[in-house]
């Protein structure tokens, strides 16, 4: 703060918000509130506040103009394809659907059901996050998805959600909306 001129005081406190938390043995002067505190706490606070100055609005213009885009410590993780227990997962339960009825995907444990479409498009987000450098392919999605099998479900899902480009084994498939790939190229998705 001292570094652009403000001389506004800032208090740090570790807030846990988890009402089940307990910690055991914390030092009684350390800025920490547990769960049970925050009710207190949000009370000292609220009678604390003071008017909004033009100092305060002249720090969150400050500090809005220093917000990164971008993580300057990108997190790169490596997840060995093969290792990976793929298939569909039910967004409510979170197990993995075995059974596709007509045109849905349903769970046997909770009975969330999800239509093939969405779990096409859901499979290719997945893929697409933890893998960026990997072009999408129709046997990629058969083998990832598990249970839907077929090539042209998998293939119509494609050519409506996703722009198609090329031809024989050239064509792919590129985000809608020039949705960006890391290295500022537009994710290309093969058939």
């Amino acid at each position: 703060m001292k570094e652009h001129a403000f001389d506004i005081r800032i208090e740090a406190n570790l807030i846990f918000v988890n009402p089940e938390f307990c910690l055991f043995q914390a030092p009684r002067n350390l800025p920490i509130i547990l769960p049970g505190q925050m009710p207190r706490f949000r009370e000292k606070m609220l009678n604390q506040t003071s008017p909004i100055k033009h100092s305060h609005s002249n720090l969150a213009k400050k500090l809005v103009s220093l917000h990164m885009k971008e993580d300057p410590f990108p997190r790169n993780y490596y997840y060995p394809y093969e290792q990976l227990e793929k298939g569909l997962v039910c967004p409510q339960c979170k197990e993995f659907y075995h059974t596709v009825k007509h045109s849905l995907v349903v769970c046997e444990l909770c009975g969330g059901r999800e239509t093939l479409e969405d779990a096409v498009v859901g499979a290719v987000e997945e893929i697409t996050m933890l893998f960026p450098r990997r072009t999408i392919t129709t046997p990629l999605l058969i083998d990832w998805c598990r249970i839907i099998k077929d090539r042209r479900t998998i293939q119509r899902v494609l050519k409506k959600h996703y722009d198609f480009k090329g031809r024989g084994k050239y064509a792919r498939y590129t985000n809608r909306g020039n949705t960006q790939s890391p290295s500022g190229q537009p994710t290309p998705l093969k058939v």
